[in-house]
């Protein structure tokens, strides 16, 4: 059985990860894209959201070696 915080952590992924996909669509396309600077920003949301990922591995990593003894 999965506890709260699992499935708020699953859902959260799925929230990100469906956020950077939109941006790389919008990057694909060009949609919505006028000019170097709205490319840059897009490009380092994608950056910031990929962040995330990374912090919450991270974040369980920590969790399991403490509940382990480490």
């Amino acid at each position: 059985m999965q506890t709260y915080q699992s499935k708020f952590e699953l859902e959260l992924k799925k929230l990100v990860e469906n956020k950077i996909n939109e941006h790389k669509d919008q990057i694909a396309t060009g949609l919505g894209i006028s000019d170097y600077a709205m490319y840059r920003q897009i490009v380092g949301s994608i950056a910031g959201l990929t962040l995330v990922f990374d912090l919450c591995d991270e974040a369980n990593e920590i969790c399991h070696k403490r509940e382990s003894g480490f």
